[in-house]
């Protein structure tokens, strides 16, 4: 097509150009019934008659303690919303499985994230998977090097006071931690949609999975 076939096809009334079709979206619910001990599951047989490309899950999660939380409380996932998907099942009417792939799928995934994507992919695109790589601060030699100094992540960037002639860096500061700490608690959301600014008694948050993550 010339360029201003194109165009036209674009902004004119008729769409006769596949490139610039209208294609709607559907969704497609869950059958749970709202009981979610082990699995979500999905009946795709209301949708087998379109021409369909699954291309995102989005599932909202509940986060509550025993105990009250702070009211911004210390959380993160362990790496990505990625933690969530354990294994998937895919099997026909009929019971006749096609995929089922239940072991260790969310350590593949992380897996594959860290090694298939570069560094500028890991700051555009981390904060919407809420991941990003445990690491020290970059003007530091790095204190992450015992699992005790992951597992229980230091959020003060500072070591003491900084006065005018020392700089206390804390070589065991986790950056990483604490920027996925802060894409939980930003993402978090109250039954009416607005931001919950005290999260002692709980959050939600809604997460999502495109076939491209």
């Amino acid at each position: 097509m010339s360029d201003s076939e194109v165009i036209q096809s674009l902004l004119g009334g008729k769409r006769e150009d596949s490139s610039f079709a209208q294609n709607d979206k559907q969704t497609l619910g869950d059958i749970n019934g709202g009981s979610y001990i082990d699995r979500i599951k999905f009946n795709t047989t209301p949708i087998q008659t379109s021409l369909t490309m699954l291309e995102m899950l989005e599932v909202t999660f509940s986060i509550k303690g025993t105990e009250a939380f702070s009211d911004n409380p210390l959380l993160a996932l362990k790496a990505s919303i990625l933690s969530y998907f354990r294994g998937i099942q895919i099997s026909t009417a009929g019971g006749k499985p096609i995929l089922n792939e239940t072991q260790g799928l969310e350590f593949t995934n992380h897996l594959a994230m860290m090694l298939e994507n570069s560094n500028d992919w890991a700051v555009s695109n981390g904060s919407q998977l809420y991941w990003a790589k445990d690491r020290a601060l970059d003007q530091v030699f790095s204190g992450l090097i015992t699992k005790a100094a992951i597992a229980n992540p230091k959020t003060a960037m500072y070591t003491g006071a900084v006065s005018a002639t020392a700089n206390s860096l804390n070589d065991k500061y986790n950056v990483g931690f604490v920027e996925r700490n802060r894409a939980l608690l930003d993402s978090a959301i109250s039954d009416d949609g607005t931001y919950v600014a005290d999260k002692s008694a709980g959050f939600n948050i809604t997460v999502y999975r495109t076939t491209t993550d």
